[in-house]
């Protein structure tokens, strides 16, 4: 019985998807995932906060040029006469667009797991990593 009680803390200690799904219809975001890491310092909270502001900062020019890309697109596409070699273009910019943040992303994570004890890497390494935020199919 005691074994069973241990079983389900270990179990609730542990991130799941559920969680971070439901986390973000919260409307939670990405930084108060990393305050979830068990027994974060005061200096350790400071540090994943300037790497997320540096991240964020970063990353506004990106998403700005995401968003005219978008634009630029729904333009191409509405024309009266297509330009297939330009709809395709502009899709390949966005594309390259994304990857660059999701690069970035990783790198952050990387950067704050790098701060992280043993037990707070087992905490962050069983969390989801960043994916599609929509369900397929």
């Amino acid at each position: 019985m005691f074994s069973v009680g241990s079983v389900s803390i270990l179990a609730q200690a542990e991130p799941n998807d559920a969680d971070h799904k439901k986390d973000r219809k919260e409307g939670k975001k990405g930084h108060e995932q990393y305050s979830k890491i068990p027994d974060l310092t005061q200096e350790q909270k400071t540090q994943i906060k300037a790497i997320r502001d540096g991240f964020k900062e970063g990353n506004q020019t990106t998403k700005g040029a995401i968003r005219e890309k978008h634009e630029e697109l729904r333009q191409l596409t509405s024309a009266e006469s297509v330009n297939i070699e330009a709809v395709d273009s502009a899709i390949d910019e966005i594309g390259a667009l994304k990857t660059s943040i999701m690069k970035s992303k990783i790198n952050m994570d990387i950067e704050v797991r790098s701060l992280l004890t043993e037990e707070q890497r087992e905490y962050f390494d069983s969390r989801p990593l960043h994916g599609p935020k929509h369900k397929k199919g």
